[in-house]
């Protein structure tokens, strides 16, 4: 694994990132003071349609991105520019494709939207959304997986969150003007969607031409037919796991939207924006591992393999772990006094799902990073799909015929994974990374799952009756997450080899931090 390129990719990717979803947030802040929480509700109602149609994507990108892996360690242009030609065309096929799903459910719009709507035209907001979607395809996107196979995706990620700042200082900017006017408003906010994502996947796709100049030269050939249907193979199994994934997380909201209502899913969709802003944080970590496991398969022995999935499994354990405690503990406190009130809360059982959905699914990505990273991408076939039937009948049952409500969604969710991904997973891990049994994976997932659960237990404990004005508790609740957390798995990890590795590695990496910084702060010599 090349660490600088991990550094950065890390580092430049949090920072950028943390200065985009604290814009996002204040954006979010803005829209729900100017506008009501119906325009919530239509908001995270069209979001996550489009992650849906989203689906036609297929896990191209990533089986093109391992495709690239040998080409590029062997400076081999002539295959980078078959691949990159594919995956042009390719994306060309999606955006249109994408584009004939969206129109085809304009017809079913009504169904999707409960509460009677006199504010907007929902069918002309869809449009807009569904415009920003195709044109996400079609223009430039697919030259931002050279950056990702070159382990280069820092670069990529600033230009996208800096082109993002400005569409956020924008949106705030036409919310504020327009408070007035809410319905241009809401307007304009989703049309700025479309100009923005124009501008970002154009300045990505410049400066790949610029870092690689010959992908502006044809290739000689065309990908030839047997590594077209490898990718293809690789698509399959790849597109089933976004298909699990994105009705496990999308479905959700358009089943509460549909069946309790805008305004609900409005509520649910603040907790889901917190949610996802952890999730996007911890996903830069993961996909700057990605490469580096995957140039480590081909490079290293197989004890070097399993000690590093050993550590990866700890750091993940530790990152999903310690988020998911604090998502449980503060995602109430923190909406309902600090940042908005008591009308946008959900219950304390359905913020005790949210987290145990987190941590479920966040202790499955050490065996994804590594399924990925090796290119096993066909084994997840079918089960991923019975994930995503099982989540959606359950949430139907859930929703329909008991008085959960959106803890039921939730529930089901959880159900779904732990029946079909959780069983699955480790063995495939077992058998075809490492070939060895999988019981001793199956405890890594069950006994690192369990200690997450019970800290988690003892935290909110202390945390939940403990006294005093609110902004005060809040200070105190977050100290007792950090310190407290960290401190009960310091004492139970520290003298393991992988707590030791991973504490080398990033004291490693702080102290190239810090002379970088202090030989960038002296004048240069001549």
């Amino acid at each position: 694994m090349r660490s600088d390129n991990f550094f950065k990719n890390v580092s430049m990717g949090i920072v950028s990132r943390l200065l985009n979803q604290l814009l996002g947030f204040v954006v979010r802040t803005v829209f729900i003071y100017s506008l009501s929480k119906e325009f919530l509700g239509i908001n995270g109602l069209f979001s996550s349609v489009f992650a849906f149609l989203n689906l036609t994507e297929l896990g191209l990108g990533s089986a093109i991105v391992f495709a690239l892996y040998k080409p590029l360690a062997q400076g081999d242009r002539e295959k980078i520019r078959e691949l990159m030609k594919f995956y042009r065309q390719a994306y060309w096929v999606i955006g249109s494709i994408i584009g004939i799903l969206g129109i085809a459910l304009i017809p079913f719009l009504p169904s999707l939207v409960k509460d009677e709507n006199t504010l907007i035209n929902v069918n002309i907001i869809y449009i807009i959304y569904l415009a920003e979607t195709v044109i996400s395809y079609w223009f430039w996107a697919y030259k931002s997986s050279m950056f990702i196979a070159d382990q280069k995706e820092y670069i990529a990620s600033v230009i996208k969150n800096i082109v993002d700042i400005f569409k956020s200082l924008f949106r705030i900017i036409f919310l504020l003007l327009l408070q007035k006017y809410p319905v241009i408003s809401f307007y304009v906010y989703s049309i700025l969607g479309i100009a923005f994502i124009l501008i970002s996947n154009y300045l990505i796709g410049k400066k790949a031409d610029i870092l690689y100049p010959f992908l502006l030269e044809e290739p000689e050939e065309r990908l030839p037919i047997l590594e077209r249907n490898n990718i293809f193979k690789n698509v399959i199994g790849l597109s089933a796991y976004r298909i699990s994934g994105t009705v496990n997380n999308a479905v959700d909201t358009l089943l509460i939207s549909a069946v309790i209502g805008l305004v609900a899913n409005g509520i649910y969709s603040n907790y889901e924006l917190l949610v996802s802003i952890i999730n996007g944080m911890i996903w830069i970590v993961v996909t700057a591992l990605v490469p580096g496991i995957g140039n480590l398969n081909t490079t290293e022995s197989d004890e070097k393999k399993y000690f590093s999935f050993h550590c990866v499994a700890l750091l993940m354990f530790w990152i999903y772990g310690f988020c998911g405690i604090s998502l449980w503990v503060l995602l109430n406190p923190f909406i309902g006094s600090i940042w908005l009130d008591e009308t946008y809360l959900l219950s304390d059982t359905t913020v005790m799902l949210i987290f145990l959905n987190f941590i479920t699914g966040g202790m499955l990505t050490v065996f994804s990073i590594f399924i990925e990273a090796t290119g096993n991408f066909s084994k997840r076939g079918l089960l991923s799909i019975a994930s995503a039937g099982i989540n959606l009948l359950l949430s139907i049952v859930f929703l329909l015929y008991t008085d959960l409500g959106i803890s039921g969604v939730i529930l089901a969710t959880i159900i779904a994974r732990m029946i079909t991904i959780v069983p699955f997973y480790p063995n495939i891990v077992a058998k075809e990374v490492f070939k060895k049994k999988s019981r001793h994976f199956f405890c890594i997932y069950f006994g690192l799952l369990s200690v997450s659960i019970i800290t988690g237990g003892i935290i909110y404990f202390f945390t939940f009756f403990m006294p005093g004005n609110l902004p005060v508790k809040f200070l105190f609740q977050i100290l007792i997450c950090i310190i407290g957390t960290n401190s009960i798995w310091y004492l139970m990890f520290r003298k393991t080899k992988e707590f030791n590795y991973i504490k080398n590695v990033l004291l490693t990496i702080i102290k190239k931090f810090i002379r970088s910084g202090q030989q960038n702060g002296k004048p240069k010599s001549y």
